[in-house]
């Protein structure tokens, strides 16, 4: 890991720190069983444009991705939290392919009940672990008050990564964010299959290429400017930065002068061990590190015009007035520096430039009344914490409609991007037929469990699972023979 700290030469007072996690996961190294925690919202208005089928499909394809070894555990919730798969094993990818496909949606939206359900089936060690959670809605039973509902999120964060996916634009994605950021995961916005599977893709293989987790920032007291979580004592800031793939890096900047120390606590995925290190300010004449510093103050600076705009737009809509015209102003202002920037540094081209160009024209596009507010809080909130994908929207434009696919993706890494690609092409490629099936007959009351060192063989004979299905699926080499008319007789069955 190299942590770095300088001024930036347009604001001297102020100091960029840079985390990178530089070196890529050692050829010889084998990765940790993973274990995937799915928290699913099936409440009525899931069924909506296929949102469940949806996302059932991009899960389908998925569990084909796994090892044997890594584990699934999966939760939803309505009216009320169930937990359908507990801490699974994948020796079986079409039983559960089975399970998965008996989820039907219900009724109401208890967000609450989810996540304290959810951390029902977490390790205690955090390991290679995360939480999944995909809503499409505002939480309409259980508790619905948006700090209560963070306080509930706030222990996932002990013990894993909290990702958080948005179906489309009627959810509350204000909360949705705050509560990504306390999970020190990503905020995303999908609205079709392919978007699913993407999303689905880069947070899997986030997990995956993790280099460093639990990466924590401890600075003086002092002014700051980032949207991690942060925790402040008399003595001491701390960020929360979270997890660091390999090849990614994270920005922060603090008002502090040369010569300030700081250290950034991180457990090494590699040796399991926890690595201090300590930096300190320093002076640079460097043009590159200079332009580097610039570029990210006006991050900075475009993350709050794009926050701004959005509570504007969210307060008062489109109405012609002097903070709307005031807001117009900052992005004109924001636009030049940026280009009279570019210009002075071009021997540092970066997709920065063109990435902060394109989300401030999506804010001049939302005041002309053409873009949607969530979409811009989840541009904002992946600009802000340089991780995730952007949403890709047809109101914001490149010649097809769509911003570039390589500014949606400016802060994934290769792998991120593999996994990604392969879940999209398989979805695309393939649309599984559903099985669907009365909840109540699919899943018992019983949770599936798995104990001990060695996976055993999955039975969803009186667990979580319709046994007569599981019966038309024949372990080891007659699966794939049988699975095509073992869905159609189990679909009949119904």
């Amino acid at each position: 890991m190299n942590v770095h700290a300088h001024p930036v030469p347009s604001h001297p007072e102020w100091s960029m720190i840079r985390i990178q996690a530089t070196e890529g996961l050692p050829p010889a190294f084998v990765r940790p069983p993973l274990h995937l925690c799915l928290l699913l919202d099936v409440s009525a208005s899931m069924d909506d444009e296929g949102r469940l089928e949806n996302v059932k499909h991009s899960l389908h394809h998925l569990l084909g991705l796994l090892t044997p070894t890594d584990r699934v555990s999966l939760v939803t919730f309505s009216s009320r939290a169930t937990t359908i798969l507990h801490q699974a094993f994948l020796t079986d990818v079409e039983a559960l392919r089975v399970t998965l496909s008996c989820i039907r949606t219900e009724s109401n939206t208890n967000l609450g009940a989810g996540l304290v359900e959810a951390k029902k089936a977490l390790f205690r060690d955090p390991g290679s672990q995360c939480v999944l959670l995909l809503t499409d809605g505002f939480a309409t039973s259980g508790v619905m008050n948006a700090d209560a509902l963070l306080a509930l999120a706030q222990p996932l964060a002990e013990h894993s990564v909290l990702h958080v996916i948005g179906y489309g634009e009627g959810h509350q994605a204000d909360l949705l964010t705050r509560m990504a950021t306390v999970g020190g995961g990503s905020y995303h916005v999908v609205c079709n299959k392919e978007d699913v599977a993407v999303v689905i893709g880069d947070v899997v293989g986030g997990l995956v290429s993790c280099a460093f987790q639990q990466v924590t920032l401890t600075l003086p007291p002092c002014e700051i400017k980032t949207r991690y979580q942060v925790l402040h004592s008399d003595t001491s800031v701390e960020i929360k930065i979270g997890d660091l793939m390999e090849n990614g890096e994270a920005i922060v900047l603090a008002r502090m002068p040369i010569g300030s120390s700081f250290h950034v606590d991180a457990r090494n995925r590699v040796t399991g061990a926890v690595d201090t290190t300590w930096a300190m300010v320093y002076a640079t004449e460097e043009p590159r590190l200079h332009a580097m510093g610039v570029a990210h103050w006006l991050r900075w600076e475009v993350v709050t015009i794009m926050e701004a705009v959005a509570e504007h737009v969210e307060t008062f809509g489109l109405m012609r007035s002097l903070s709307l015209l005031a807001l117009e102003n900052r992005v004109v202002e924001c636009l030049t520096a940026i280009r009279d920037t570019r210009a002075m540094s071009s021997d540092y081209e970066a997709a920065l430039w063109d990435l902060l160009t394109h989300e401030l024209t999506i804010c001049q596009t939302m005041m002309a009344g053409g873009a949607s507010t969530v979409h811009l809080r989840q541009h904002g909130a992946t600009l802000s914490l340089m991780r995730g994908i952007s949403s890709r929207m047809d109101s914001v434009s490149s010649a097809n409609g769509l911003p570039p696919l390589s500014l949606s993706r400016t802060f994934s890494n290769a792998t991120q991007r593999s996994w990604s690609d392969n879940m999209s092409q398989q979805v695309v490629e393939t649309h599984p037929t559903p099985l669907r099936g009365d909840a109540s007959v699919c899943f018992t009351n019983t949770p599936l469990s798995f104990e001990g060192s060695m996976p055993p063989p999955l039975s969803l004979m009186g667990a979580r699972g319709n046994a007569r299905a599981y019966a038309l699926f024949p372990p080891a080499a007659s699966v794939a023979a049988a699975a095509s008319s073992a869905i159609q007789e189990t679909q009949d069955m119904f």
